[in-house]
């Protein structure tokens, strides 16, 4: 995991806890088995409880200390969030990476195909032979592709005829 992906999950960590719960976290290992099934619980409930009344207290509160990303990028994603995967949903997202650089080839060649059209907008393209005698305008259609939120639509129904099967994510 990268120092970059790490700051993302101890910016989060940081805001939704304080000094107290940090120290019960860093005795826990001096507690018998037993009692650090109860503490890890009791630890958890106190970052909710935080968590709650930090959101009571500061209803608009600006969340400014998590990173904020520019834009969405559904391959990087993907790769920030392989580490918390198991191997199912490990697959799952390796998948929808391969589907979305399939996405962006493909747009780059249609991109690539309009720009020919473009050159070439009357008569025989030499380019045809290289693309299976199609011309300009054949080519141009096929550019008609579905945006990221259709593939993604696409994608969460192909997830739920596969079963989608899940075990929250716990791989450890």
């Amino acid at each position: 995991m990268s120092e970059r992906e790490q700051d993302k999950v101890w910016a989060f960590d940081t805001l939704f806890t304080n000094n107290h719960i940090q120290k019960l976290k860093i005795l826990m290992p001096y507690f018998d088995r037993s009692m650090q099934k109860h503490l890890a619980v009791y630890i958890k409930f106190l970052e909710l409880q935080y968590t709650m009344n930090f959101f009571r207290s500061y209803p608009s509160a600006d969340l400014a200390p998590l990173p904020r990303e520019s834009s969405m990028d559904f391959s990087k994603l993907c790769t920030e969030m392989i580490p918390y995967c198991n191997p199912s949903e490990r697959t799952q997202m390796e998948n929808m990476q391969n589907m979305f650089r399939t996405y962006e080839n493909y747009k780059e060649m249609m991109d690539m195909v309009q720009m020919m059209k473009d050159m070439f907008p009357e008569g025989e393209n030499p380019m045809n032979s290289m693309f299976g005698g199609m011309d300009m305008s054949q080519m141009a259609n096929m550019s008609q592709m579905p945006d990221m939120s259709q593939m993604m639509d696409m994608f969460q129904m192909f997830n739920s005829f596969n079963g989608g099967d899940s075990d929250n994510g716990n791989n450890k």
